[in-house]
Parts: structure tokens; sequence; C-alpha cells
């Protein structure tokens, strides 16, 4: 070879190296930096979805409050109270379903066939047991499960 090949070499070389370094932690770094980009995002929407469902519980709770105050505990008042959170839906997918502690359906206005029914060996596509773990977390005191489920609206299974 060369001698003027073999400068041209040792000093193209290291360059193409640190070139090529240079590119590959670029790549990286970019790659790292949209994952958390891209869970702050989700992390936000949650928060904000979450906030929307505490002031959805929170009407609810206004909307029987006053059969409660009353000290109403009779199977009227249970209907009353069945028939006004099944009466009310926000948005194009939401509304309020209630089960007993043991996983008894009492409401469900989207899916009135569930009525009634024992729904507490449910689980989603992933496997979550959702109707024990929605009330696992109201045991808790509140909280949020996600877990699989139809949307009304499109009839799509996706992430609640």
């Amino acid at each position: 070879m060369k001698l003027k090949a073999k400068f041209l070499l040792l000093a193209v070389a290291p360059l193409l190296l640190a070139t090529l370094a240079i590119g590959t932690l670029f790549v990286l770094e970019t790659a790292s930096l949209q994952k958390q980009q891209q869970a702050l995002l989700e992390e936000t929407l949650l928060t904000a979805k979450r906030d929307e469902l505490r002031n959805y519980i929170s009407l609810a709770l206004t909307s029987i409050d006053h059969i409660y105050d009353a000290g109403r505990d009779d199977d009227a008042a249970k209907e009353e109270v069945k028939s006004i959170l099944a009466g009310m839906n926000f948005g194009a997918d939401g509304y309020y379903f209630v089960y007993t502690t043991k996983g008894l359906n009492i409401v469900h206005p989207r899916q009135t066939q569930m009525g009634g029914t024992d729904q507490w060996m449910k689980r989603d596509a992933d496997g979550v047991w959702v109707i024990q773990e929605l009330i696992a977390r109201a045991q808790e005191g509140g909280g949020f499960q996600r877990y699989l489920w139809p949307k009304p609206s499109t009839g799509k299974v996706t992430a609640s």
C-alpha cells in the first residue's frame, strides 16, 4: 500500500468511526427521549381522565344523595337509585355501572343483559379479573383500574 493511501486511511478511518459512534448515540438518545415523552404524555392524559372521572362520580353521588339523606333504604329507594344512575351518561361511551361486593351486576345501562348476573369471574383479554379488581379498588376507598372492555359506541374492545 502506498504511503499516501496509508496516511489517508489513518486520517479518514477515525473520522468515519467517530461519525458512526456519534450517529449511533444520536439514534439511541432520540429513541430514549421519544419513549420518555410518550410515557409523560400517557401519564398526563391518564391524570386528566382520572380527574374527569372523579367529577363524574361526584355528579352521580350528588344525584342520589337526596335518597340517602332521607334515610331511605327500602326497595323503592334502591330502584330509584338504579333508575337515576342508569339514565345518566357522559359522552358517547360514558355511563355508570353498579356491582355488589360479590360481583352481582345491579346497573349496567349499556349491557342490560348483564343485570342481575354474577360477573365475579369476568376476565378481560389481558387476564385481568375486571370486576374483582374494580371491587378491590372500591374497598380500598377508591382508585383506578385499567382493563379492556367493549366501547358502546363502536363495540371494539379498548382500554378503560
